[in-house]
């Protein structure tokens, strides 16, 4: 069975994922041992090596929108903040209905900014359960979600992340 370079990419992002909570396990919300971190720098480190670079997006649609999708990776879930979103898509069609094409505009960018706040919600849960690394469909990059629901988790990623660049940058110069 031959493996695909998106498969390969994927799986390197799942490494990634796997290190990265593992490294955060005993993390208590309040204290986060680096000296747990180790293995975790060391596959941040091989990645650059391997020609990898990192985003850190913000943006959970652009998350959506630019990696390759996990098969068994949980989706939206389906909650009372859809029903907003289906009572908008009925407002969008019966302004349509009745010529009101002005209020529609408005209407699908509220539609989009509470698909983003549901997106965020789920992305910061998927990020503690099982990392917040994802493969882009660019497969020289790795997609980070830097919004964790932590702010001593995220703070900790994108240290790690800084450093690792820095580091290397660093000995470029030596």
């Amino acid at each position: 069975m031959e493996i695909s370079i998106k498969e390969l990419h994927q799986d390197y992002c799942t490494d990634l994922n796997s290190k990265w909570t593992e490294a955060i396990s005993k993390y208590d919300g309040v204290k986060l041992d680096y000296s747990d971190m180790q293995t975790f720098r060391d596959a941040l480190a091989e990645a650059e090596v391997d020609g990898y670079h990192f985003k850190v997006i913000y943006d959970p649609l652009l998350i959506i929108t630019r990696s390759i999708a996990v098969e068994g990776e949980p989706d939206l879930p389906l909650d009372a903040n859809f029903k907003d979103i289906g009572i908008i898509n009925k407002m969008i069609d019966n302004f349509k209905e009745i010529g009101l094409d002005n209020m529609i505009k408005p209407l699908e960018e509220l539609r989009i900014q509470r698909l983003r706040k549901i997106a965020v919600q789920h992305f910061e849960q998927l990020s503690k359960a099982y990392g917040p690394f994802y493969a882009s469909e660019d497969t020289s990059e790795i997609l980070v979600f830097g919004f964790m629901g932590d702010v001593g988790l995220e703070a900790a990623l994108l240290g790690l992340l800084n450093s690792k660049t820095k580091n290397n940058s660093n000995q470029n110069f030596k």
